[in-house]
């Protein structure tokens, strides 16, 4: 995308975002809740709450720039000239740009271009403690001390990156990969909206007896998994929990396969 279709991007995103705030009151979506009263006990607050940073000023980002030896990439400058310094997106959010550490020097470049597996750790690139790795900047927590970074000097400057268990993961660039993350959130919302709407399908004596589990599954988007494809998990006898990727709740059935309840949360 040139410049003028980046904007006019991250100004949808933006009021997208918007409107995320507004239907996912619960803030089902994983990295969306926020930890009450976290920052008075002087711990991380948790999720992005679909909070929107101001914008920065083009000053700012020239002496970012010219500090840190190093160019924006153009996606990664318009989110902040457009969309803000940071708050909602992927994982717990977009950080907070005026937090990057000041007289970082990303002069040395990143030197991959494909992902390096578990396997390959000692390819990996060096940490620099204090610094971060080469070439990258860190814009997300993913959580489990698993991050996201953007790379911005090597041979694909504004790919982002995740630092996992797994490898260190090639995921593409920064707008597609807020893009997917928009799409994602827009489907978990509909989908934990049509679970709700199931829940509230009773009959008179407070029964699913005209609900089928197939038909849950059909209309919410979600992958699920059941209960009985994790050992590990404590589940009352006679009862089988059927779970979804992305969204809170569960539809509970009996070992006939017929409904028992719906939980939200």
């Amino acid at each position: 995308m040139d410049e003028a279709a980046l904007r006019a991007f991250w100004q949808e995103m933006k009021e997208t975002v918007r409107c995320f705030r507004k239907e996912d009151r619960d803030r089902i979506v994983f990295g969306a809740r926020r930890k009450r009263f976290a920052r008075i006990l002087g711990q991380p607050t948790g999720g992005h709450d679909y909070r929107i940073l101001p914008t920065v000023a083009d000053k700012v980002l020239l002496d970012f720039e010219r500090q840190n030896k190093t160019a924006l990439p153009p996606a990664y400058r318009t989110y902040l000239q457009v969309f803000g310094a940071g708050g909602a997106g992927p994982n717990y959010g977009i950080d907070d740009f005026a937090k990057v550490p000041p007289g970082h020097d990303f002069s040395t470049p990143f030197p991959y271009r494909e992902s390096l597996l578990d396997d390959d750790y000692y390819d990996w690139p060096t940490y620099e403690d204090g610094w971060g790795f080469p070439g990258l900047l860190h814009i997300s927590d993913l959580g489990c001390a698993c991050d996201a970074l953007l790379e911005l000097n090597g041979p694909q400057p504004g790919t982002v990156w995740h630092e996992t268990e797994d490898g260190f993961l090639k995921q593409g660039r920064f707008a597609d990969y807020y893009r997917e993350w928009a799409r994602d959130t827009r489907r978990y919302i509909d989908s934990h909206a049509t679970l709700r709407s199931f829940a509230n399908r009773v009959d008179w004596w407070g029964r699913y007896s005209h609900l089928k589990l197939d038909e849950i599954l059909e209309a919410v988007d979600c992958e699920h998994h059941s209960s009985e494809d994790w050992s590990i998990m404590q589940v009352p006898e006679g009862e089988v929990w059927v779970m979804f990727h992305g969204i809170p709740g569960k539809v509970v059935v009996n070992d006939a396969g017929a409904i028992q309840r719906i939980d939200l949360t």
